[in-house]
């Protein structure tokens, strides 16, 4: 049996043993998290040899370009011309009816709430997007970059997210949908379906299977918005004259680019030439905002403002 002397000694050394495999396992771990990032940085540099602009200048020249147009809009428009009225309906009690029938009766009842003008509305998406660049460009920099490295962007896809949204709800507003709830439940439908978009980038980084179920629920959430704007309109021709050509134009081409974002983000995940590049499909999704951003505000504001 060893003396309590060789007990303290035996006790040290493995207690050095084991400080030496922590720090041992910590300097590969650390060594591995260098390697990871220097393969990042190669792949950026890689990527960006045709993009020589830094993400920095890149996104403050693409907040410009929001900024500018959404500020020319907002003031050649005004806040005078083209009000959209804001209402809400809701269940009263028809006092004549309930008198007729010996109980109560209900009827549909709408209150007028305010006063949009469309420019705001329109502004709103442009100023939106030039907001989620700035804070690309400025104090959600190098989190972007790191993210964007490893094949997801947080930062875009919230901001991308609220800009969907005040676009489905602007193209709403030219085709009638007034109704406060029935414009938030538009709004909430197509930011759900962004955040759906985001998940299905979180959750299918590296080499393992893709998992489909964020993207098909991303897809019917869009398309719930987009059922309810197509509702309006068919109620539009069926119920009334139908709607003044531009509304009709704008919906139809916004959708258009609602689905391109959706096939471009297919493609990355089927992994398909060089959309399977995160790079790559991340610039795409930018350019193709700046595109849709600015084609839905401008037909809107020549063809329903000026």
């Amino acid at each position: 049996m060893p003396s309590i002397a060789e007990a303290d000694t035996l006790v040290c050394i493995m207690a050095t043993k084991r400080k030496s495999d922590t720090k041992s396992e910590k300097t590969k771990k650390k060594k591995n998290i260098e390697v990871a990032v220097a393969e990042a940085k190669a792949t950026v540099k890689k990527t960006n040899k045709r993009q020589p602009m830094t993400s920095k200048r890149f996104n403050l020249l693409i907040a410009l370009l929001h900024f500018v147009q959404g500020l020319i809009i907002l003031v050649m428009g005004g806040i005078d011309r083209a009000l959209v009225p804001i209402t809400t309906l809701f269940a009263t009690k028809d006092e004549l009816a309930s008198q007729a029938a010996g109980e109560t009766v209900l009827a549909s009842a709408a209150e007028h709430l305010f006063d949009l003008p469309l420019s705001v509305a329109i502004a709103s998406f442009f100023f939106v997007a030039g907001l989620t660049h700035v804070l690309l460009a400025t104090r959600y920099r190098t989190k972007y970059e790191a993210e964007r490295a490893v094949g997801f962007n947080v930062t875009r896809s919230v901001g991308y997210a609220f800009v969907a949204g005040l676009m489905a709800v602007t193209v709403g507003l030219a085709v009638g949908v007034w109704s406060l709830p029935v414009i938030i439940l538009i709004l909430g439908a197509v930011v759900a379906g962004n955040a759906f978009h985001l998940l299905m980038d979180t959750h299918n980084r590296g080499s393992r299977p893709t998992k489909w179920w964020p993207y098909w629920l991303s897809i019917k959430n869009g398309l719930l918005a987009w059922v309810v704007i197509g509702l309006y309109i068919l109620a539009a021709i069926v119920h009334g004259n139908g709607l003044p050509m531009y509304a009709y134009v704008a919906a139809g081409v916004t959708f258009l680019f609602f689905a391109l974002f959706a096939a471009i983000s297919y493609k990355h995940h089927k992994k398909q030439g060089k959309w399977a590049s995160f790079l790559y499909v991340d610039r795409a999704f930018t350019y193709l905002n700046l595109i849709a951003v600015a084609v839905l505000g401008w037909l809107l504001f020549a063809l329903a403002i000026v």
